[in-house]
């Protein structure tokens, strides 16, 4: 099984880093350039380079948009590791508006959701309408590095 770690980021920057240095499967980290045709041109690439069959794609916080993408057009399974809601942040009415809307998106398209407490994985659930089965609860640990 091989495991393909995605952010927006710097590998280092997720929460997700420290299963991605922690962890004995086959592993990889693309980083995506932010925008539509960017994500399109990545995803078209892991389509290339690896198999729906054998393949599992984490989708590392805070770069949920990502997830949406590779739901509508990937066959890969999808793992979000958001950790929190991007709408539980603080911002103008206008960003905790389109957050809540990537939140919905991104937790109910992905094939998992993995969250840092219990009370984010009750919380998501009843605020985005999500089916238990699909949710995880994973503290985020110490990067020893």
């Amino acid at each position: 099984m091989k495991v393909v770690f995605l952010s927006y980021g710097d590998v280092k920057y997720s929460r997700s880093a420290v299963y991605f240095s922690g962890t004995n499967l086959e592993k990889y980290f693309r980083s995506v350039a932010p925008g539509l045709l960017n994500s399109l041109k990545t995803l078209w690439k892991l389509q290339g380079e690896f198999n729906t069959r054998d393949t599992i794609l984490v989708v590392m916080s805070p770069s949920h948009l990502l997830a949406i993408y590779l739901a509508l057009f990937t066959k890969f399974v999808i793992v979000l590791d958001a950790g929190w809601p991007l709408s539980d942040s603080s911002g103008e009415s206008y960003i905790r508006i389109k957050n809540t809307l990537i939140d919905y998106l991104a937790f109910n398209l992905a094939d998992s959701v993995i969250f840092e407490s219990k009370a984010q994985v009750r919380h998501s659930q009843k605020k985005f309408k999500l089916n238990s089965a699909k949710l995880y609860l994973l503290y985020t640990s110490l990067n020893e590095t």
